[in-house]
């Protein structure tokens, strides 16, 4: 009886052990992909070894994965295509294939799968898109269709995922978006169509997804933006119109909720009087513009708190065009203006919620030690590429809660004791980036940060002494630029015994001014007139280093304006010696008067013998010059007394007006 119990309980145990074999999963892990569990504990199965081709093996993956990625590695891509072969994965969750060159989704390819939220088929070759693709996945949230050759996408193609929160048709060949394509998508909360030439975006196109919250369209070909199509976007959040041809800000003041608005890279040249206000603007980009002015309260927003005005044409940022705006501002970037830091101290003391100031590329040559004095809660702040030699210990002190100071590519040989010592005792300062300065590794400049970087407590610094020691050929390791003999070495790895001393590169005094040392031993200045001369020339070089351009200009404008006077006054020194006078009638015949008076004859006048018997000419056998009163008499300009005769006033006639026969 024992025995029977026995008997029974092993054949039950039978019985179950083989329910269970028969409710394993049929499959196991292919060999040329892995199968791990998620955060979540779903199971993966993850081929991105590349080289797939058809067909591809679902049969043997498990038949319970959630997760199915299908990718390749560049330069080893996958030769796939699609159909109905996820009939035995139900449980799948998410899907992406992705690096396979697709070229088609083909119909039904994803039905059957309820649970799927999640489809990414980017990276292939997918020409064309038909409604049918979609077809079963009644629940999918998140469709990613971009990097694709697709030309073609007809309407209401997506109405069988009607629960479609996020669609991306970016770099794609789109010519346009055609008539009720979002149809059915009431929900979709974010759509990108970039880098497609569109050319437009009618407001009509988005009259079926009236809950979009991002519209991403950058490198579209927009040259203008209609207010209707943002009254067409009532809870509008986020707009990305980044790489177009814009020439003015689009208006947002019917955005009620707009938050968010990207602008760089377009042809805007200027910022309108209240043209940002009125939505609760966050961010605004304007990066890579044409902006060179900004009229009063161009920017008047409360409410903004990035601003990004990098690489404009903007000569001064003006404290009327912020206005209010300036009261939450956190993040500034003007890298890249040609901008006056001196314009700055104005502007900048007021920001004073600022956490990050980019002011780098501007071509400063001197920080002023006010400009931060009221920036006591800045976190970051990048001077990288411009021509700083010093850097004030003052604006140190002044942002106590500073964590990243970027000072790379700038003109520093060397740092100043206190400005290191600055460095150490600030708790909250974390990196200073110094790479791409002309270090010059001589005592007097680089003693103080040897002394720094070499500290143990200093391990954490991006130009650590370690850090050089492991990555020799890192920009993070400081290479020096003088003098010759140790130009090109890790001057974190320097030993400071052997640092040579700074040497006086003064040029030799000269024999023929003297002798130097008796002038040293003169009594100095006054030291009063002696500072002052240096302020002088201090002040004097400053204005000539700002104003050199102009200088230039006006030198050329007065070298040329002599130019045009001197050769006025050569064409005028030629009219005046074109013009001779005389005293004859009007009337007279020059012609007869030139004939009486062939004899060039010199003397006086007076009493003249009568005319002689015409005579053969005859030459006289030395030839001589004729004189002044000569030509004056040939011309008809000496003036004739003969008793009868009336004396008259010399005329000015132009020689043109007396031909000689």
């Amino acid at each position: 009886m024992v025995r029977m119990r026995l008997l029974c309980v092993a054949a039950a145990a039978c019985v179950a052990a083989a329910a269970c074999v028969a409710a394993a999963p049929p499959g196991s892990c292919p060999r040329m992909c892995f199968c791990p569990l998620d955060l979540r504990g779903r199971r993966q199965v993850i081929c991105n070894t590349g080289g797939l081709v058809d067909p591809l093996p679902v049969l043997d993956m498990p038949s319970d994965a959630e997760v199915l990625e299908i990718g390749s590695p560049p330069g080893r891509p996958n030769t796939i295509t699609l159909g109905p072969i996820f009939k035995e994965h139900r449980r799948l969750e998410m899907l992406s294939v992705t690096g396979s060159g697709v070229p088609a989704l083909g119909a039904h390819s994803f039905w059957g799968l309820r649970r799927l939220h999640t489809l990414n088929v980017s990276h292939n070759a997918i020409t064309a898109i038909i409604d049918t693709n979609f077809r079963g996945a009644d629940n999918l949230h998140t469709l990613d269709l971009s990097h694709n050759q697709v030309e073609s996408v007809p309407s209401a193609v997506f109405r069988h995922i009607r629960n479609l929160r996020y669609l991306s048709l970016a770099n794609n060949r789109l010519p346009e978006m055609v008539p009720r394509l979002l149809y059915g998508l009431s929900l979709l909360e974010t759509l990108d169509i970039s880098h497609n030439a569109l050319g437009i975006l009618p407001h009509d196109r988005f009259i079926d997804s009236p809950n979009l919250r991002e519209v991403r369209c950058s490198a579209c070909g927009l040259q203008t933006v209609s207010a209707k199509l943002l009254e067409a976007l009532p809870e509008l959040r986020l707009l990305d119109l980044r790489q177009n041809r814009l020439t003015e800000v689009p208006p947002v003041a019917a955005s009620r909720h707009l938050s968010t608005l990207h602008l760089d890279e377009n042809h805007v040249s200027t910022l309108v009087t209240n043209g940002l206000s009125g939505p609760p603007l966050a961010t605004l980009t304007l990066a890579n513009n044409r902006l060179a002015s900004m009229n009063p309260l161009a920017m008047a927003n409360s409410s903004l708190k990035h601003l990004d005005l990098a690489y404009n044409r903007l000569t001064r940022l003006r404290s009327d065009a912020l206005s209010d705006g300036f009261t939450r501002l956190r993040h500034l970037r003007l890298t890249g203006n040609p901008m006056r830091v001196d314009k700055l101290v104005h502007v900048i003391p007021r920001t004073r919620q600022l956490r990050h100031l980019e002011l780098a590329e501007m071509g400063i040559t001197q920080l002023p030690g006010d400009l931060l004095r009221q920036s006591r809660h800045l976190k970051s702040l990048n001077m990288s590429g411009n021509y700083l030699s010093e850097f004030p210990v003052s604006a140190l002190f002044a942002t106590p809660h500073l964590t990243i100071l970027d000072l790379s590519h700038n003109n520093f040989r060397g740092l100043e004791r206190d400005l290191v010592t600055a460095f150490t005792t600030m708790a909250s300062l974390e990196k200073v980036w110094m790479q791409g300065n002309p270090w010059q590794c001589q005592r007097c400049h680089v003693a103080p940060m040897l002394d720094w970087l070499k500290d143990p407590h200093a391990s954490r610094h991006p130009h650590a002494e370690s850090v050089c020691r492991i990555m020799p050929m890192s920009p993070r390791c400081l290479r020096c630029s003088g003098p010759p003999e140790l130009a090109g070495k890790e001057l974190q790895l320097l030993d400071k015994a052997h640092v040579p001393e700074c040497v006086d590169d003064a040029p030799a005094w000269p024999a023929w001014l003297g002798d130097k040392q008796s002038d040293e031993r003169r009594p100095p200045r006054d030291h009063l007139s002696t500072d002052s001369s240096k302020d002088m020339t201090e002040s004097l070089d400053i204005f000539f280093g700002d104003h050199m351009a102009l200088i230039v200009g006006v030198g050329c404008g007065l070298v040329l304006a002599l130019l045009l006077v001197i050769v006025a006054a050569l064409l005028l020194a030629r009219r005046h010696s074109a013009l001779y006078y005389t005293n004859e009638p009007a009337d007279q015949d020059s012609s007869q008067k030139l004939m009486s008076r062939n004899n060039n004859d010199n003397s006086p006048p007076g009493p003249r013998s009568p005319p002689r018997a015409s005579t053969p000419y005859t030459p006289r056998s030395g030839a001589s010059i004729a004189t002044i009163e000569e030509v004056d008499s040939i011309a008809g300009s000496t003036i004739d007394l003969q008793v009868g005769k009336e004396l008259r006033a010399p005329r000015i006639v132009r020689l043109a007006a007396s031909p000689l026969p």
